[in-house]
């Protein structure tokens, strides 16, 4: 099968020194292209750099160092200056896609979100007779008008493949739908790691900083809240805005770590004994997102205190610690448990976790989605 897939594809290099570059976008396009690739398909890329605009960004941002070179990739420069950035990309959407459908015909293309330039080239995917899907990752509008309006964007689509299981749920346009919020790389080793009896206890949190979808306020009242004064709370990402330093302040078992490589990551990641995804369950977004850093958080099998939202499917309900309540002092007091747990309660979890990620890793997701698009 000859897959297009349209969305991010930002190298390491990028990550780093790019500040609008997505690591969890990345990091979730990845797994499903390189699974995609392992399970025999051929697959090609058009993209661009996403930068800050202009004057904080470059004004014509993009290079092949941008961009990883495990597939072939087509990228376009633009315009990156506000009011023209979208109507640009959208111009280079359309020439990039009939160049690449002139050259390298696909058998279906895949795009990551319905952006107006990732729109702008369904356009011309459904002149040129491509079948084309869209992966919606998240989505601002979901009452009556959002969906009609969604729909507009997505009638020529020849399906619909939804992270929120909510949306794929809810979701009322009457196409072919699949449900894929994710994979994890392995099943195995990683899961099975212990850690050694008196290894110091860490908390750690890989994630975006800001009162949105990071709910960094509430991620602090939580730290405070934990009555172990021992553990230590690591955090990891991108701190654009320079969000965390107040924070960091008020908290002394708190370190931020910063944005680092994918092995530092894993090695952070390997020495936690518990990890937190503290998103607000307020927030509006909720319905139409998945928190893909479940999915690294769960590849560990340890224990992961998470805000429960509704775009998670009830499977998740068997992996999770949810808090009962939804105040800071009800999900400290579970990150207190699970920093003390047994070896046996360690163990049950750890079986719990394996279960689930035997059907979720990146090799059965690719499967499940080559399956969809032949249907």
């Amino acid at each position: 099968m000859k897959i297009l897939y349209i969305g991010p594809w930002a190298s390491d290099l990028a990550l780093f020194g790019r500040k609008a570059a997505n690591q969890a976008a990345t990091a979730w396009s990845r797994g499903l292209l390189d699974a995609l690739v392992e399970g025999g398909c051929s697959v090609r890329v058009c993209t661009h750099c996403r930068e800050q605009l202009w004057p904080l960004g470059e004004l014509r941002p993009g290079n092949e160092n941008d961009f990883f070179d495990t597939c072939p990739v087509r990228f376009s420069r633009y315009w990156n200056i506000p009011r023209l950035r979208d109507f640009s990309l959208m111009d280079a959407y359309q020439k990039m896609i009939r160049d690449e459908v002139a050259e390298c015909p696909p058998d279906v293309v895949l795009l990551y979100n319905m952006e107006p330039y990732y729109v702008s080239a369904a356009e011309v995917l459904t002149e040129l007779g491509v079948r084309w899907i869209p992966m919606i990752l998240d989505e601002n509008e979901v009452g009556a008008r959002g969906w009609e309006r969604f729909s507009k964007r997505v009638k020529d689509a020849s399906g619909l493949i939804f992270l929120s299981y909510w949306g794929f749920a809810n979701c009322p346009v009457a196409l072919p739908k699949l449900h894929l919020d994710g994979g994890v790389r392995s099943a195995s080793v990683q899961a099975l790691t212990d850690l050694p009896d008196g290894a110091p206890k860490t908390v750690v949190y890989s994630g975006v900083y800001d009162e949105g979808y990071g709910g960094l306020s509430r991620l602090f009242e939580i730290f405070s809240a934990v009555a172990d004064q021992s553990c230590r709370f690591l955090l990891t990402g991108k701190d654009a805005k320079g969000n965390l330093k107040r924070y960091l302040r008020q908290e002394p078992r708190a370190e931020y770590c910063g944005f680092v490589s994918r092995d530092a990551l894993q090695r952070i990641h390997a020495q936690a004994t518990v990890f937190v995804n503290p998103r607000p369950r307020e927030a509006s977004e909720n319905r139409m997102t998945f928190p893909s850093k479940l999915l690294e958080y769960l590849s560990y099998g340890k224990p992961v205190v998470s805000t429960w939202t509704e775009g998670l499917a009830s499977e998740y309900r068997d992996v999770l610690l949810v808090p009962e309540g939804n105040t800071p002092e009800a999900f400290a007091r579970l990150i207190d448990e699970a920093l003390y747990y047994s070896r046996d309660e360690q163990l049950e979890l750890k079986q719990r976790i394996l279960a689930w990620a035997s059907a979720h890793t990146w090799k059965e997701q690719a499967k499940r989605l080559v399956a969809f698009i032949k249907l």
